[in-house]
């Protein structure tokens, strides 16, 4: 009875560990609330505190621990910060990360403070002020307004016309199975452009797109494949 009752622990945890890295965090906590329904009915608090103290744990380890080189604090200009970070490093887990950073982000709106996630990691990078910046040229896809009409074009317009062509790559690679985050690079050599759009249940799709120096090892790929 124990182990048959402790593999409905790990299947329930296993799709709330799916859900979270696959599709979104908020409907893997929808997802708990089914369990936790039964699980209250039986009175049986201690299975509670399992399932939800797994996905909440393994989602903050995961979280925290892809953004290890920043300060994880969230909301208002804060969040591009953030948002910067995520488009101009590698993440594994990117679509927990987009999404988790949009839902704290709403969350910060709706309270009306930034939100600071607390880490083992980068509890220390408190106390430094070696914050990264934002991109000068922004994370949007759409031009400024004080973007001007001459015949040398500004690199704010470079950016959007790499962001719309990567906008329509990202298009045609769409298939039939939804995607909740997608993401497409490209680097001419001397600027690597990233455009990002993630789709957070509830609150709909964003748009982000950063431009930024190239790494040497980019550049080195660009020449190899120019030749």
């Amino acid at each position: 009875m124990l182990n048959k009752k402790f593999n409905y622990i790990i299947v329930i945890c296993f799709i709330s560990f799916f859900l979270l890295i696959a599709s979104s965090p908020i409907f893997s906590l929808l997802w708990l609330l089914v369990p936790t329904s039964y699980f209250l009915y039986n009175r049986n608090y201690k299975d509670i505190f399992k399932i939800w103290g797994f996905t909440i744990g393994i989602w903050y380890f995961i979280f925290t621990t892809s953004l290890a080189g920043i300060t994880i604090l969230i909301g208002f200009e804060n969040t591009k910060v953030i948002i910067s970070y995520l488009l101009n490093n590698d993440v594994i887990f990117e679509n927990l990360c987009f999404q988790t950073v949009y839902i704290l982000d709403f969350l910060s709106a709706k309270f009306g403070f930034p939100l600071y996630i607390p880490s083992i990691i980068n509890i220390f990078s408190l106390f430094k002020n070696n914050k990264p910046q934002c991109s000068s040229e922004g994370n949007s896809n759409k031009p400024s307004s004080w973007w001007g009409k001459s015949t040398r074009k500004s690199e704010g317009e470079k950016t959007l016309e790499k962001c719309q062509i990567l906008e329509k790559e990202v298009r045609k690679t769409e298939s039939i199975i939804p995607s909740f985050h997608k993401s497409k690079s490209t680097s001419d050599g001397v600027k690597t452009t990233t455009y990002s759009e993630t789709w957070v249940p509830f609150i709909g799709k964003i748009i982000n797109c950063n431009s930024r120096k190239s790494t040497e090892f980019e550049k080195e790929v660009y020449d190899r494949d120019s030749k």
